[in-house]
């Protein structure tokens, strides 16, 4: 859990008590608490105010400090024997190595450990884009045993780093806290067993989407208990269940709480942001058409899911003509009318797509059209566009645009698109990206009516999401997952666990969405457009 402003992170809490007292909204009883300034400031400074307050009244017993260990301060006078006796006087050991991709720094940090932290055991913990080499933390990791090092903020290929290090020893372990893609907790649990998985939240804006990944999770509860604390505890000896802990507070009705009691919101939902086929850009525990598609057909009523709007990958990544074909071929066998799909229109291929793109308005499986511009390295202002624009415009379609910072597809580049054509409807997927990309998809959704941003995969910007909607209004935002890729639980949760009224969710969840395909849900006759 974070606290602390950081260089290129403004958004998280302020102090370690705002911390506790969001977590425990949440249904967290305890925990470890770590500052983000400690990365560019003074870790001893950071040591001292967390050690302070984790011995306060509100937090003693249950919620301690996670250290951040950073290597150039150990140079300062006084420094090392400081730290090493603070580490001394408030055990158990988590500590965050500030590593940033050096060698340097990671042996400077193991030979502190080394020396002064003996054989006790102690949890490191090493975001995945930190590691030095693969080579050298395996390398590494056996010659210390002790130390279990904790690989953290890894998800779409970085998940397989933490699969190649894990199969190679045991004391390298994985987080939670950005493990949004579909089934990424019973992958790991299923490798490598339950006992070297740990819960972390993260980031603030990621709200309760990792707690809530391992609740609803395909393993059993002694799996889950030892995820959710039970790892944590029994290595570092946390008296968890003695008589001074803190109890854990109730959690107050609501949407949060009735879902994580019954694993779906109370409300329908609309996810217009899916995916069905293979994908090889990162670990995928269902790779095929065969098994995602009637998986999803039996999910959907348990998850109250009204309708799936996908984009068939066949389309995206390949030849969109051959895709589309067998996005609606595949539609039609399912039979199921909650399943809908977006006509991908990759201008590249603009000939072979030009016989059908008119039949899209008329058709009982396209709802609108999916672009992917980033990937296909082809602007979002190419006149390439310009005939989906215009048949959009003409019959008031949506269009989901994959949105990031860049060349290709920031959110600024759609400002004077929805000026020319007013009708269309535009979805600006991920909200943009980062941080900077969060803040251009906000500008344009304020000045056009007929622009909306879609939730999934904005978990890569800090800002809470109650700040953008108090911008915005909920009424400009759409749910999406980027299942079967996703995990639906995961990005969900994210959602239902800010702090919004009722009547935001609905809208959110179903009512945006369901606004803008209605009046195309009774006008189609064209089951097929091949």
């Amino acid at each position: 859990m974070l606290y602390g402003p950081a260089r290129d992170n403004q958004f998280e809490f302020k102090t370690p008590a705002e911390v506790v007292a969001d977590r425990k909204r949440l249904g967290v009883r305890g925990g470890f608490i770590r500052s983000l300034t400690a990365d560019s400031l003074s870790m001893l400074d950071a040591a001292r105010e967390i050690e302070t307050f984790c011995h306060s009244k509100v937090a003693r017993g249950a919620f301690f400090p996670a250290y951040t260990l950073h290597p150039t301060e150990l140079f300062s006078e006084g420094a090392t024997e400081a730290f090493a006796a603070l580490l001394q006087k408030n055990t158990p050991y988590i500590l965050r190595l500030f590593v940033n991709g050096r060698e340097d720094y990671f042996q400077l940090c193991l030979r502190f450990l080394s020396t002064h932290m003996g054989d006790r055991p102690i949890i490191a913990m090493l975001p995945v884009s930190e590691i030095p080499s693969l080579t050298m933390l395996i390398t590494e990791a056996r010659k210390h045993p002790q130390i279990r090092f904790v690989l953290t903020e890894h998800m779409w290929n970085g998940d397989s780093k933490v699969h190649a290090a894990m199969a190679e020893t045991e004391n390298i372990w994985t987080d939670t806290s950005l493990g949004h893609t579909a089934d990424n907790v019973e992958s790991f649990v299923s490798r490598y067993g339950a006992g070297r998985v740990v819960l972390s939240l993260g980031f603030r804006a990621v709200g309760g989407a990792s707690l809530a990944s391992v609740l609803g999770a395909g393993i059993s509860d002694e799996e889950k208990e030892a995820i959710l604390f039970g790892n944590v505890t029994k290595l570092l000896g946390i008296p968890w269940c003695e008589e001074d802990v803190p109890p854990a507070a109730s959690l107050p009705d609501g949407i949060w709480k009735s879902f994580l009691a019954n694993g779906r919101p109370d409300l329908p939902v609309i996810d217009c942001h899916g995916h069905f086929g293979p994908v090889a850009a990162w670990p995928v525990h269902e790779q095929q058409e065969a098994v995602q598609i009637p998986r999803k057909c039996a999910e959907m009523e348990g998850q109250n899911l009204r309708y799936f709007i996908f984009s068939h990958s066949r389309a995206l990544f390949a030849d969109p003509a051959e895709g589309n074909v067998i996005a609606e071929k595949q539609v039609i066998e399912a039979n199921d009318p909650r399943i809908l799909s977006y006509f991908v229109y990759n201008p590249r291929y603009a000939a072979s797509l030009a016989p059908y793109i008119d039949r899209v308005p008329r058709s009982k499986i396209f709802i609108g059209f999916k672009i992917l511009c980033d990937y296909w390295r082809v602007p979002m202002n190419s006149p390439g566009f310009d005939p989906m624009w215009e048949i959009a415009d003409r019959h008031q379609l949506p269009i989901l645009i994959h949105t990031w910072e860049g060349p290709y597809n920031s959110p600024a580049m759609i400002d004077p698109i929805a000026e020319r054509y007013p009708n269309a409807r535009f979805i600006l997927a991920h909200c943009g990206g980062t941080d900077d990309g969060r803040k251009e998809a906000e500008e344009v959704a304020k000045k056009h009516r007929n622009v909306s941003l879609e939730w999934c995969g904005s978990f890569l910007t800090h800002k809470p999401w109650e700040d953008t909607i108090r911008e915005i209004g909920s009424h400009k935002l759409l749910f999406g997952t980027d299942a079967v890729y996703h995990s639906h639980e995961w990005e969900l949760a994210r959602l239902l666990s800010v702090p919004l009224e009722p009547e935001a969710f609905r809208r959110i969840l179903h009512d945006n969405m369901m606004a803008i395909i209605t009046p195309l849900l009774t006008s189609r006759d064209l089951r097929s457009i091949f």
